[in-house]
């Protein structure tokens, strides 16, 4: 059934509930395309940072930094000659090392982010001008009802009254 201006009117709910469902159907498509097109280094990265920010991550680096200090601190180690003696310069280039990997991990990720939030800010955009046109042609139609309606009595008035000898 084609829809009309009365039709349409006579079923907000219904719009809404499909309106609805459309936004989901494309955030989800968005998400789907965002995630396709990526390369497959992108997503290597994506896994890496993501593994990079839990909490495990710090507690391994802990374990790897106290390990090499006390492995090289031990005292059967002193009779033989030291790879890294303190202060650890070796460790510290091997943590600024490390630091700066994480850096550029996070901001590629954060990068292909930043291009994936425009394109749901531009969707947000365009579904909200929708949204807003559909709104206002469901507030013009009883609008324009009751002006055609107010039209169509003054029409028959001024009628009536010609037919009256009235003017």
């Amino acid at each position: 059934m084609p829809k009309t201006a009365h039709t349409e009117a006579a079923e907000p709910a219904g719009w809404r509930a499909n309106r609805i469902e459309e936004t989901i159907r494309s955030v989800a498509r968005l998400h789907a395309e965002h995630h396709e097109s990526a390369t497959p280094l992108q997503r290597a990265i994506d896994r890496i940072t993501a593994l990079l920010g839990r909490p495990r991550f710090i507690g391994v680096l802990t374990v790897i930094a106290a390990g090499w200090i006390s492995s090289i601190c031990s005292p059967s180690r002193l009779a033989i000659a030291l790879f890294d003696p303190p202060p650890f310069s070796w460790l510290g280039g091997a943590v600024s090392l490390v630091s700066l990997y994480m850096v550029i991990l996070i901001l590629a990720t954060q990068q292909r982010e930043y291009q994936f939030t425009q394109l749901r800010e531009q969707l947000t955009l365009e579904l909200a001008i929708l949204s807003e046109q559909k709104t206002a042609k469901v507030i013009q139609l009883p609008m324009e009802y009751t002006s055609g309606t107010a039209m169509t009595v003054k029409t028959a008035t001024k009628a009536g009254r010609a037919t009256n000898g009235v003017a």
